[in-house]
């Protein structure tokens, strides 16, 4: 579950919940939790930078770890040639977003 209170681009906080498994001499089965804080910018649709930090906690009845993090995350997206629209060619007027913050919802 993540929460972006600016919208798809700024900070955000995010939470996992998941199971956890340890397939050893004997196969143990537990919970695996996780908490991360960040934020993405992306000048263009295409081009991402985020950064995000935080902790994975897995929880058995004989043993726990926590493992903290953090990451610096560049991402490229690009459209292969035949998943894009005939008579769609893309402009440079369409790769780039708009810097400015979502309106707010009325109240």
């Amino acid at each position: 579950m993540d929460f972006l209170p600016l919208g798809s681009q700024g900070p955000y906080l995010g939470l996992t919940a998941g199971v956890g498994i340890i397939q050893d001499v004997s196969t143990r089965v537990g919970a695996d939790l996780a908490a991360r804080i960040g934020g993405e910018w992306r000048p263009f649709h295409s081009l991402g930078v985020a950064v995000e930090a935080g902790a994975h906690g897995q929880l058995y009845d004989d043993s726990q770890a926590t493992i903290p993090y953090a990451m610096a995350r560049m991402s490229l997206l690009l459209e292969p040639a035949g998943m894009q629209s005939k008579g769609a060619a893309p402009s440079p007027s369409n790769l780039v977003m708009p810097r400015t913050l979502p309106t707010p919802a009325p109240r």
